[in-house]
């Protein structure tokens, strides 16, 4: 018999969808990637999976030098690596199952940006993680490791913040709420491909066919 491709994350006996997207917000690059970066983890759940509230969907990373010798810390030292988990605001079917850190931190436009999670939620997901706990533990990693912020970037040429610059992005990142989208037709194509290549998800997502696709 062939595996099921979306493995572990199969949708728990009882839950029925709505039609809502939740869309969750990214991380600032700017300031995550100046010394570090994001992951997505490796046990991270596969494509139209079910994702569970708390599910850690990426590790936010900082890298620090194990000297302030540049050249012989290249040479004889491995960074100093310090890791905190992101975790899904909300249970849901993972419909853009990549999370990504770039610069569009806040959800303000009506059509929901790509390469952010997006999960559809179940009709009885009443409220989902908050930005400010959300984000709370990749914040205290920042402001832990600030002051390799304050300069040149060690990887490429990206300048050092000033603490006031630093203190505001950081308060935005924690001011950067979850939001939630129409199904269809914004995931429209994401449902399609759900319903055609996993067929047993047909009778999870009947209820958001597209109007215009029922009628022919």
């Amino acid at each position: 018999m062939m595996q099921d491709k979306r493995e572990s994350g199969v949708i728990p006996n009882g839950v029925t969808f709505g039609t809502e997207v939740l869309v969750m917000p990214s991380l600032i690059g700017s300031v995550f990637t100046h010394a570090g970066g994001t992951d997505t983890v490796s046990y991270k759940p596969n494509k139209y999976s079910w994702v569970k509230k708390g599910d850690v969907i990426a590790e936010v990373y900082i890298s620090r030098p194990k000297t302030k010798f540049g050249l012989i810390n290249d040479i004889f030292f491995n960074d100093i690596i310090s890791k905190v988990p992101i975790k899904s605001p909300a249970s849901g079917l993972a419909l853009h199952s990549e999370y990504s850190d770039n610069f569009t931190v806040k959800l303000k436009d009506d059509v929901p940006p790509i390469a952010n999670l997006s999960l559809l939620l179940p009709s009885d997901e009443v409220r989902e993680v908050s930005g400010a706990s959300l984000f709370r533990a990749a914040v205290s990693l920042i402001k832990e490791n600030s002051d390799l912020l304050y300069k040149e970037s060690r990887r490429w040429t990206m300048k050092g913040k000033t603490p006031q610059e630093l203190e505001s992005l950081l308060a935005q990142q924690l001011a950067a709420n979850c939001r939630r989208y129409p199904a269809t037709p914004y995931f429209d194509d994401y449902l399609d491909e759900a319903r055609t290549e996993f067929p047993d998800l047909r009778q999870h997502l009947k209820h958001l066919v597209n109007k215009a696709e029922s009628k022919v």
